[in-house]
This record gives C-alpha cells, structure tokens and sequence, in this order.
C-alpha cells in the first residue's frame, strides 16, 4: 500500500497510481475505497482518493482546490467543494506529524488493493 499514491474512478473502473504509471482495476471507485486503510487514504473528489501521505501542497482554486502529489511523475487532483475543508485538515494533521508547513495558498497495487 506504501506504493498507492493515487486512485482515480473512469466511469465504473479505477486507475491505481503509483507515482510513475497507472494501472487498471476492473473495480469501481467505492470497492477500492472500501479496501484501503482510512486513516491513510482520502476521498477529495467523487473521481479520486489520494494517499496523505503523499500530498505536497493543496491549492487553492476557486471554492474547490487542487492537491499536489509527491511522486516521480507530478501528479495533481482536483478537489471537490464539498471535500475542500476535509482534504485541509487531513493536510494539516500530516504536516504536523512530518513537522512540515502546509501551504494552502499555492507485491503488486493491484495485488495490495485486491483488485481481481
């Protein structure tokens, strides 16, 4: 699950993300969610869940946002409106723990997630 940098929903599949390619899972968003460790992973948009983790910055972008993710390949996902002010604080606590400040203003992935 260390590798799981991203999930994000293609009508009734999901691509797992791991910080260079994306692979396909023939499940839909919410089983995948269901599978990953919540206190790790964070759904910030109807389409994508993203490992805390990973985040590097959230952006602000109108009334919704963006969030900037570490991996080898940049990869950013936008945030919903409605998640914009869960996807702050899960930030905030991950900053905490590495000590980092935030900046609000700027076996296999498929094995692991059981996608078969």
């Amino acid at each position: 699950m260390e590798t799981v940098v991203a999930v994000h929903a293609n009508a009734h599949y999901t691509y797992i993300f791991d910080g260079t390619a994306k692979l396909f899972c023939p499940l839909p968003i919410s089983d995948v969610e269901a599978r990953l460790d919540t206190s790790r992973f964070l759904r910030v948009h109807r389409s994508h869940i993203v490992n805390i983790e990973r985040v590097r910055r959230l952006k602000r972008a109108g009334d919704s946002g963006m969030v900037e993710l570490e991996a080898a390949d940049a990869y950013v996902v936008p945030v919903s409106r409605s998640r914009a002010r869960l996807a702050k604080v899960a930030n905030r606590g991950e900053a905490e723990r590495n000590r980092a400040p935030i900046d609000l203003n700027s076996g296999s992935i498929a094995d692991a997630v059981r996608c078969k």
